[in-house]
C-alpha cells in the first residue's frame, strides 16, 4: 500500500517534460543546469517504478518508450553541443541513463509472471535499439562522443567511455542480439577517432 501511495504522489512523466522544457528554453544557465541534472534522477525513478510495478493493477508505464517519438532524445542530443560544460555532462549522463533504463525495464517486463518469451541480459531490444538509433541520427555518436573520449580531463574521458559502453554493450556481450544501429554506432565512433584504418 505504501508503494502504491509513493507511485501516485509524483507525476514523473510531467516532471520529465517540464525539466526538458527548462533545459532548452530557459534564459538562466543555472536553471538549465539544474533542470538537465534533474533528468537523470527522474529517469532512475521512472526505471524503478517500471520495474517494481511491471504488472498488476497498479502497473506503471515508463516514459522511455515515448522519448523518440516525442523528441526527447533529439532535445538531449542538442544539449550535447551546449556551451556550458555542466549542461553537456548532464545531457550525456541522461542519455546514458535512458539507454540503460530501457534495457532494464525490458528485462523486468519480460520476466513478469504470465509473460512468455526469453530475454537475455546484455542483448539489445527493439526499444533500446530505437533509442540508440535516435541518438546516432541526432549526432550523439559522432564528434560529440569523440571529443569526450579524447578529452585531457580524465573525468570527461571516463564519462565518454561510460556513454559509449551504454550505447554498444549489447554488441560487446552478444553480437547476435545487436541491431545494425549498434554496429553502425561503434564503427562511426571508431572512424571519428581514426581507429578504422
Amino acid at each position: 500500500a505504501n508503494d502504491e501511495m509513493d507511485l501516485l504522489q509524483i507525476d514523473i512523466h510531467r516532471a520529465f517534460r517540464s525539466m526538458l522544457d527548462h533545459a532548452t528554453t530557459s534564459a538562466s544557465p543555472s536553471l538549465q543546469r539544474w533542470a538537465t541534472a534533474s533528468l537523470r534522477h527522474l529517469i532512475t525513478e521512472d526505471q524503478r517504478r517500471a520495474c517494481v510495478f511491471s504488472s498488476g493493477p497498479s502497473r506503471y508505464i515508463s516514459f522511455t518508450s515515448q522519448l523518440v517519438s516525442s523528441g526527447g532524445v533529439m532535445i538531449l542530443c542538442s544539449l550535447l553541443g551546449a556551451d556550458d560544460a555542466d549542461i553537456r555532462a548532464h545531457a550525456t549522463s541522461a542519455l546514458e541513463a535512458i539507454v540503460i533504463a530501457t534495457r532494464e525495464i525490458g528485462m523486468a517486463v519480460n520476466k513478469s509472471p504470465g509473460k512468455k518469451g526469453f530475454y537475455r541480459a546484455g542483448r539489445g531490444t527493439k526499444d533500446d535499439s530505437a533509442i540508440v538509433d535516435a541518438i546516432v541520427s541526432n549526432g550523439g555518436c559522432g564528434n560529440t562522443l569523440v571529443h569526450l573520449l579524447i578529452s585531457a580531463d580524465e573525468s570527461v574521458a571516463m564519462m565518454g567511455c561510460a556513454f559509449a559502453s551504454a550505447l554498444i554493450s549489447p554488441l560487446l556481450t552478444d553480437p547476435r542480439g545487436s541491431g545494425r544501429t549498434l554496429q553502425f554506432c561503434s564503427s562511426s565512433a571508431a572512424s571519428g577517432m581514426g581507429l578504422d584504418s
